[in-house]
């Protein structure tokens, strides 16, 4: 029979992660790669992202080829699922920033990647048909989600955080202080799809700084 559940909560959703255009397309792409060792770097790399999902207590909801998608708050909600959600986002950054030392040194191509993160309400279920169902949310958060993600390349940066998910991130002790302080506001951003504009705030490196220095 066909067994299907949905609800809706409170949760931080999170869209982890796609890789930009560029070095890691090459890196994938190249001609000399045969389909065995595309296989083994997509497996080397999604086993990196979705270690800093789960050790953060998240949900790997799908892997979309070379992205993917996880979840903090699902199935069950609580009270550090945005905290969880961008201390992921930091460790996929930090792992990946090893990777490429590694990689480099072997002569291979660095992987750069754009994660977007927001907190909002999810619909979330077993969805599908009487042949296959997998639980999955969907909602307007997943879809801001993805746009933040699209917003690394604007930014150029390699992340894009909302301002609804810092505002959700816990006030005790200094654990804000600290996440944020890795952290830029850049303001109010337009986001394809969406009639308003949204809070959001950046990663940032040397080459932001450079990037928004020459826009001033």
């Amino acid at each position: 029979h066909l067994r299907s559940t949905a609800s809706m909560s409170k949760r931080a959703k999170a869209n982890l992660a796609t890789p930009k255009r560029g070095n890691e397309s090459q890196a994938r792409n190249h001609p000399r790669n045969t389909p065995s060792e595309v296989v083994a770097f997509l497996r080397d790399y999604h086993d990196r992202l979705g270690k800093a999902v789960f050790e953060n207590g998240g949900t790997l909801d799908k892997y979309l080829g070379d992205g993917l998608m996880a979840t903090f708050g699902t199935p069950d909600p609580g009270s550090d699922d945005a905290e969880n959600a961008l201390n992921c986002a930091f460790e996929m950054l930090s792992s990946l920033e090893k990777w490429n030392r590694e990689r480099e040194a072997n002569g291979s191509l660095p992987v750069h990647i754009g994660i977007g993160v927001h907190y909002g309400p999810v619909i979330s279920g077993d969805i599908g048909n009487q042949r296959r169902l997998e639980y999955s949310v969907i909602g307007d958060t997943v879809n801001v989600a993805s746009r933040l993600e699209t917003l690394t390349r604007m930014l150029n940066t390699s992340l894009v955080v909302s301002n609804d998910l810092i505002e959700s991130i816990s006030q005790r002790g200094k654990i804000k202080q600290t996440l944020t302080s890795k952290l830029k506001l850049v303001g109010m951003q337009d986001l394809r799809g969406k009639s308003e504009q949204i809070g959001v705030w950046i990663y940032e490196t040397s080459s932001t700084n450079q990037k928004h220095l020459s826009r001033n």
